[in-house]
């Protein structure tokens, strides 16, 4: 059987090249020919791409052959109407590619499976074509044939950049829904969720909120109205290259390191720390142990607005800001003196003026803390540096 003439060396565009519109008798003899040889240009085909491509082994027979009679009838329309089809015109290129794409074959693959499976129909054309057709009837055939396989090509192309989209995407939405799941602490935690996740039962994870997603690590959308905009997920407890994906310049409030059973404590946790950061302006990594007591701050209202009335509303902005930065300072006078760039006498007056506005008591732990819960609250209490408070 003659071998079919190499597809670089094939012209590529239909301008020019195709055949007639109306196809002569000696091709309309042709394709009859070829209708006839369908069964053993099927069996052909089949046993090529079979013996070529080991990836096919997936595919059952009847499909292969079916694909097969389809690339034949495309062939025999595409000389029948003296042009190849548009790559979107290719019903059955598509449905070809769908049939791969489901049993995992790469596309490759299958632009591979049907350049064999074109290169047997191609050899017939040729075989039986000799007697029948001229030279530029024949010529102008196996371009043709050519120009089916490139509209094939990018077809199949095309449609497998859909599916594999469409796939992406629902297996996003299936890590999604599981990760929501265990962080609420209502999931079932069978093995396909976990592998979907990439999760270990014997593992500890702390689970996390961030202000905004974390590149390179899986979080969903808060959809907890009270959060705001805030993103949640899991990271692995003791992973340091997973927790340094987390200090990326916005306030991230990490849980206790449990394990999976106890994600949705872990995320309650975590959502009470971010809470309280975020509503100071705190941007960093937090934990429960960082917060401490601020914890109660937006939690305690009557408390909170007890310390403020009390140590802060009313009273002379200056005086505040020189106990604020009196307490940042360590309670160090003269450091105090020198962040203000005021006399330590002056520091000294104004905080004796401010105790006798407010019976503040220096030596009293409860007045410290009071002051500091109301400092804290209205934001006037500068933050340590980030890296103090940081896992």
């Amino acid at each position: 059987m003659p071998q079919s003439p190499n597809p670089s060396q094939s012209p590529a565009s239909s301008q020019g090249n195709s055949l007639a519109q109306k196809p002569t008798p000696s091709l309309l003899k042709l394709i009859g020919c070829l209708q006839q040889q369908m069964s053993t240009i099927e069996r052909e085909a089949t046993d090529k791409v079979y013996a070529s491509q080991p990836a096919y082994a997936v595919v059952e027979r009847a499909a292969l052959d079916a694909s097969t009679r389809r690339n034949l009838s495309v062939a025999v329309e595409s000389l029948q109407r003296g042009a190849a089809p548009k790559p979107q015109e290719l019903a059955a290129a598509q449905i070809t590619a769908r049939e791969r794409f489901e049993v995992g074959i790469p596309v490759e693959q299958v632009l591979i499976g049907f350049r064999t499976s074109i290169s047997v129909i191609h050899s017939y054309v040729l075989t039986l074509g000799m007697p029948l057709l001229d030279s530029a009837e024949l010529v102008k055939a196996s371009a043709l044939l050519w120009e089916v396989s490139d509209a094939f090509t990018g077809r199949v192309v095309a449609v497998y950049a859909e599916l594999e989209e469409a796939q992406n995407r629902s297996a996003h939405l299936a890590r999604e829904h599981a990760l929501r799941s265990i962080l609420a602490g209502s999931a079932v935690l069978d093995d396909a969720s976990l592998a979907l996740l990439g999760l270990s039962r014997t593992q500890s994870y702390h689970a996390f909120v961030a202000a905004a997603p974390i590149p390179g690590v899986l979080c969903v959308a808060s959809d907890d109205g009270a959060q705001g905009q805030a993103y949640l997920g899991l990271v692995r407890a003791g992973d340091s290259a997973g927790m340094a994906h987390l200090h990326h310049g916005q306030c991230v409030a990490v849980g206790k390191g449990m394990g999976l059973e106890g994600a949705g404590a872990s995320a309650d946790s975590a959502k009470a720390v971010f809470a309280t950061a975020r509503a100071l302006g705190w941007e960093g990594v937090f934990s429960q142990r960082d917060l401490g007591w601020r914890l109660a701050i937006f939690a305690q209202d009557a408390v909170t607005e007890d310390y403020v009335g009390r140590f802060i509303s009313r009273i002379d902005e200056v005086l505040v800001e020189t106990m604020a930065a009196w307490l940042r300072c360590g309670r160090h006078v003269p450091r105090a003196a020198q962040e203000l760039r005021v006399h330590v006498n002056t520091v000294r007056y104004r905080m004796e003026r401010y105790a006798e506005l407010t019976g503040f008591d220096a030596e009293d732990v409860d007045d410290l803390i009071g002051l500091l819960w109301a400092l804290e609250f209205v934001g006037r209490y500068k933050k340590l540096r980030q890296s103090d408070r940081r896992k």
